[in-house]
């Protein structure tokens, strides 16, 4: 009995095994799909952005009053840089290593598809690509930081100027006494 209760768990396991595999399968597959129309738009909405942080935001940040919206702005953008070079490292590694590195790459951590299509595009000779994908990762992450650099100016105006009013109600109240 013992025996039989082995065998079906072991059965039941390599079940279970193959039908990840399989369900892992489908989605990269998916994914690579998905993934290669979805990204012309986001290279579109990455150029936009770009212009945008440049023309726009850039110099909202230059004015304490506007500051708020360059940190929300540059942190969203922030956001489509990283999701279009994830993209694009997914596309390159799905590309140049199929599935399997793909897998890897998941397995390395989700983010793990960008640093894998680096490796793949490097050893293939395409350097323009490897550029493009380490640009994309500083693009991503320089945002994301002068956004988090704005918010703590912002954090430290705030921070001074309740100092100011403090210090001028103790001032006031040691005049009126």
């Amino acid at each position: 009995m013992n025996a039989m209760k082995s065998i079906g768990s072991t059965i039941l396991g390599i079940a279970i095994f193959i039908a990840l595999m399989f369900a892992l399968v489908l989605f990269i597959e998916g994914a690579a799909k998905v993934s290669a129309f979805v990204f012309p738009l986001l290279v579109t909405a990455t150029e936009l952005s770009i212009a945008i942080c440049i023309a726009v935001f850039l110099p909202l940040a230059l004015f304490k009053f506007t500051r708020i919206v360059s940190v929300w702005g540059f942190f969203v953008a922030s956001y489509i840089f990283g999701l279009s070079v994830w993209i694009f490292g997914f596309l390159v590694t799905y590309e140049l290593w199929g599935g399997s590195g793909v897998f890897v790459g998941m397995v390395l951590g989700f983010v793990g598809v960008v640093p894998m299509g680096i490796i793949a595009s490097a050893l293939k000779g395409l350097w323009i690509i490897v550029i493009e994908l380490i640009f994309g990762i500083f693009l991503t992450y320089g945002t994301r930081t002068f956004a988090m650099y704005l918010a703590n100016k912002i954090d430290l105006a705030a921070e001074r100027a309740g100092q100011q009013s403090a210090d001028l109600e103790i001032l006031s109240e040691s005049e009126s006494q």
